[in-house]
């Protein structure tokens, strides 16, 4: 079997309605825009198709397939994924890859190869649960009370956990992870996503506040350039870090993707 084209579609994403907002400092909900599908063919008729959803990649991995991707592709055994994955890897050392592009071969890959067995693709990478716990996880509210109001709703729909993105303010932050912690009570797991808005000192304080009311885990608080950084917050707080989403996770191809989120699966309240 052989891959005989590599194309790729243009798909219209719409704006969120109602829009939402993140921490201060960071755009909110981006507008309508135009997201992109990689669709991989073969000779014996099994495709492969894979959706990157970020807005503006359609031009960006039409341009991409065009000067480098089906040059690559056409011919080669499209079950040969791993080697395929490492010439992406290779790539990208020139080509300097946006990193929400440098997996979509790969997924298209393994979708063929879903496809090719008559099996979804999940089994086919060697599946180890049909189902798992959903948490809520929340955008960025105005208040305090709209955030336990928010947190009644989630845990009225079923879910059994849920994970803040608050202001990026350390001290505001700090008393509504308090707050919510004794809003729900001790038995419902809570986390806190710092989309990346603390420096050290900061992040510490936070730290501090989720260890002592026992959150589950303590996401993104400063940007993933300083290790040394990383491992001082470590040091100082007892709450586990949650890092580098934005760095070495992006640099997985999907079957590490799939592996690393098997435990937990988010969705917006």
């Amino acid at each position: 079997m052989r891959i005989t084209d590599v194309a790729s579609y243009p798909i219209r994403v719409p704006a969120a309605d109602p829009p939402f907002v993140w921490r201060d400092g960071l755009r909110g909900s981006p507008p309508e825009g135009e997201a992109a599908v990689l669709h991989i063919r073969t000779d014996h008729g099994v495709d492969g198709v894979a959706m990157c959803p970020r807005r503006g990649s359609a031009l960006m991995l039409a341009d991409l397939l065009d000067r480098v991707l089906r040059e690559e592709l056409v011919g080669q055994d499209p079950l040969r994924r791993e080697w395929l994955w490492h010439r992406m890897w290779e790539l990208d050392r020139i080509e300097e890859l946006p990193l929400y592009l440098l997996g979509l071969v790969d997924t298209a890959l393994w979708d063929l190869a879903g496809r090719l067995a008559d099996r979804p693709t999940w089994e086919v990478l060697g599946g180890y649960r049909t189902s798992i716990p959903a948490y809520a996880s929340t955008v960025t509210y105005s208040s305090i009370a709209e955030y336990l109001d928010i947190a009644d709703q989630a845990l009225e729909l079923g879910y059994p956990a849920i994970k803040l993105h608050a202001w990026g303010d350390a001290r505001r932050d700090a008393k509504l992870s308090v707050a919510l912690r004794e809003h729900v009570g001790d038995d419902i797991p809570l986390m806190f996503d710092g989309s990346a808005g603390f420096d050290l000192p900061d992040a510490v304080h936070v730290g501090h506040a989720l260890s002592d009311a026992g959150y589950l885990w303590y996401e993104e608080p400063m940007r993933e350039f300083s290790v040394t950084a990383y491992r001082r917050l470590a040091d100082a707080v007892r709450v586990p870090l949650l890092v580098a989403e934005t760095s070495d996770g992006a640099h997985m191809n999907s079957a590490d993707f799939i592996q690393a989120g098997a435990a937990t699966f988010g969705v917006r309240a």
